[in-house]
């Protein structure tokens, strides 16, 4: 496979001078320079005076007009004050700002949605109840959904900022009752429990096609702040032509409802392969959020323009540009860049006659402007690219899923497409691949995830790690077998410590969605720590930091897996574990910054389909050797073992002595000698250390 890194094309329209106009400006141009070696002040030109220059390289613009950069300079700088005035809440700024910015931009390029009278919207019932799982397929949706072979996004998901995920279903119309209907499912338990949150639907003779969905959230502090923005297009029948492109934008409440439509491509068009973008990883109440597609022939078989829609007052108005590379540029899949100057990237399957298909990167602004450059990746036979850019603040890593030949490859670059390089995803598992998609996240660990599904529906892997070490190849993650022409869409559930993988697809026949994930076990434990439990109140005086291991239950008792989080008021932690296997059993061991080492009695085993519970509060018998004491008789409550204080497993002088250095020299803080938690060592806390050391209170382990 022939890679090809750092060629960029580009065209630009160069409007040429007459002689005569030439030779008059040659002429200002000297008296202007006699006016200047005389003394005249600069501040002496037109304000709207420009010197322009045509730059030799491997990369120039494509534009419409030769001030459209300097055009983008000063909207993206407009932009990062509305941003600003946004974020800040200054509503009456932010509004003033935004009116600037549409002065700036040509009246036929903005535009008022036009209420979409033939959709409507229905919210069901809301829930938080589920388990964990691990094994098989949890069915997110029943019934038949949308299945065309020119159009595969039919199903989307999206991990809301608010750690719950989204999913969106193109169902396929009952005959004689509607012609379209998408249905919104939510689970807030990393996906093990869905519920159905609510649908739009159309008329009779209403088709929709393509969905591609967004959820962002305009203030993280309130949760149903959250929005999901669904884009579509609807047409009079399901072969899309002479559609029209629309949205619909609802709080996860299913309150606050926005919709309309926003373009039409025309006679003898159709928008084609619609990819939703924001900037929302960078900002929240300032997120502006759009869309863009393909704007092809009705047949889908050439592409005349890129068409891009953007809002930046989340719905009221829009902004429209459009550009065309030449070129039949099929299957956009587009993620947002941060920078100076922000803007999106655009990954598209080129068809050339004679020449094999190839991976295009094709860059532009986020403000509106009809300028781009583009980047040949690869001419190697490249089809239906999948691209995700790292959110960080050096946002230059990025991925491109794709299939060569049957084979599932990505492309990956970590200085922003200076240098490329080629990996193959599927390691020669199956050469009929035929749907890639990626997904990434700059929260916790792995930063990447792929998913990659075959032409026969047998087979759907995934993989999860970092730019060229993608992690173990998870073969035939499917219970049940993927529709053909649905791609299997996945994302991370954002955890505190890793991130986990997740997937949705069509099963077999465009009949059901399935849901996958690559596995864990949540742990639930109750436990109370002696020095924090507040006797009259039944709670811990704070929430403090704990440390659970799982140990193999067989000698040497090797760690199979820990985790670190956050003991509440109320004596709950709940974590889960990735490495857990379930033919295994294992000892739980609490870890406490001044406790006693504490291992579970039983060795337990955990199983899929529930959430594992473990008690160490109600009986003794739930520590090892009975190594925990009672706080309280009513409610029976019993603690690990407070006054450990250098963690070498026994509570001694030693630990005294230092409760009492701390308690001279009155010192104060989230300290390891601040055994009741109020801040401040002195004698009380000594107590504590003082009656473990007389009863020699050490850890006991198998």
């Amino acid at each position: 496979m022939r890679d090809t890194a750092n060629l960029f094309k580009t065209t630009s329209k160069v409007n040429h001078e007459s002689g005569f106009l030439f030779r008059t400006l040659t002429v200002i141009y000297f008296a202007l320079l006699l006016l200047i070696i005389s003394g005249i002040k600069n501040d002496a030109f037109p304000q709207d005076v420009r010197l322009e220059h045509l730059e030799s390289g491997i990369s120039y613009d494509n534009s419409e007009n030769a001030d459209q950069n300097s055009e983008n300079i000063f909207l993206s700088d407009l932009e990062e004050r509305h941003k600003a005035a946004m974020e800040s809440g200054n509503e009456t700024e932010s509004s003033r700002i935004h009116s600037e910015m549409e002065s700036h931009i040509n009246r036929e390029n903005i535009s008022s949605p036009k209420p979409d009278t033939e959709v409507r919207f229905e919210k069901y019932s809301r829930s938080n109840t589920g388990a964990d799982w691990n094994e098989g397929d949890k069915m997110i949706h029943a019934g038949q959904i949308k299945s065309l072979p020119s159009y595969h996004k039919q199903i989307d998901m999206k991990c809301g900022e608010d750690s719950v995920l989204y999913t969106a279903v193109n169902e396929k119309e009952p005959a004689g009752v509607y012609s379209g209907k998408v249905s919104f499912y939510r689970s807030s338990d990393n996906g093990n429990s869905w519920t159905t949150l609510g649908a739009i639907y159309t008329p009779l003779s209403v088709f929709i096609t393509n969905i591609s969905m967004l959820v962002e959230s305009r203030s993280n502090f309130h949760k149903d702040s959250t929005r999901i923005i669904l884009f579509y297009t609807k047409a009079a029948s399901n072969n899309n032509d002479n559609n029209t492109l629309s949205y619909i934008s609802f709080r996860v409440n299913g309150t606050s409802i926005f919709t309309g439509e926003i373009a039409a491509s025309g006679s003898g068009r159709e928008f084609s392969h619609i990819s939703a973008v924001s900037d929302g990883a960078y900002y929240s109440n300032g997120t502006y959020f759009g869309v863009v597609c393909t704007e092809s022939n009705t047949a889908y078989t050439s592409t005349q323009n890129f068409r891009i829609l953007r809002t930046a007052n989340w719905g009221s108005t829009w902004t429209i540009s459009s550009f065309s590379t030449g070129f039949n540029d099929f299957y956009p899949s587009v993620d947002f860049r941060r920078g100076s100057q922000p803007q999106i990237y655009i990954a598209v399957e080129r068809r050339q006659t004679s020449f094999p298909k190839s991976l295009i990167l094709l860059r532009t602004s986020w403000s509106p402007g009809s300028s781009y450059t583009e980047q040949l990746i690869s001419d190697a036979n490249v089809e239906r690219p999948s691209l995700s850019i790292l959110k960080n603040n050096g946002p230059d890593t990025m991925m491109i899923s794709a299939v060569i030949n049957g084979q599932a490859v990505y492309f990956s670059t970590k200085n922003d497409g200076a240098n490329w390089n080629a990996y193959n995803l599927s390691m020669g598992t199956a050469n009929n691949f035929k749907f890639t998609h990626c997904y990434s996240s700059p929260n916790s660990a792995p930063p990447f995830t792929t998913v990659m599904s075959t032409s026969d529906g047998d087979s759907i892997n995934i993989r999860r790690g970092i730019i060229g070490a993608m992690g173990e190849l998870i073969y035939k993650i499917n219970f049940n077998n993927s529709d053909p022409n649905i791609s299997p869409v996945n994302v991370f559930c954002i955890g505190d410590d890793i991130n986990l993988s997740s997937f949705v697809y069509g099963g077999t026949n465009a009949e059901n969605v399935y849901f996958d994930q690559d596995g864990f076990k949540w742990l639930l434990i109750r436990t109370s720590i002696q020095g924090l439990y507040n006797q009259s109140m039944n709670i811990l005086n704070r929430k403090d930091t704990l440390t659970v291991y799982l140990r193999n239950s067989v000698s040497p008792f090797e760690i199979a897996d820990s985790v670190k989080g956050i003991l509440d008021t109320a004596l709950y932690f709940s974590r889960y574990f990735k490495n857990v296997n379930t033919s295994k059993s294992y000892y739980i061991v609490l870890k406490h910054r001044n406790s006693i080492e504490t291992w579970s009695k039983p060795a337990v085993t955990f199983s899929s389909g529930s959430i594992f519970t473990y008690d160490f509060s109600y009986t003794p018998n739930s520590a090892f050797g009975n190594n925990i004491i009672l706080s309280d008789n009513s409610p029976v409550t019993y603690s690990l073992y407070s006054g450990d204080v250098n963690q070498d497993g026994t509570i001694d002088l030693t630990d005294g002595s230092l409760i009492d250095n701390d308690a001279f020299n009155f010192a104060s803080g989230y300290l390891q000698t601040d055994i009741n938690g109020d801040d401040v060592t002195d004698l009380a806390d000594a107590v504590f250390a003082d009656n473990n050391s007389f009863n020699f209170v050490s850890k006991i382990t198998p």
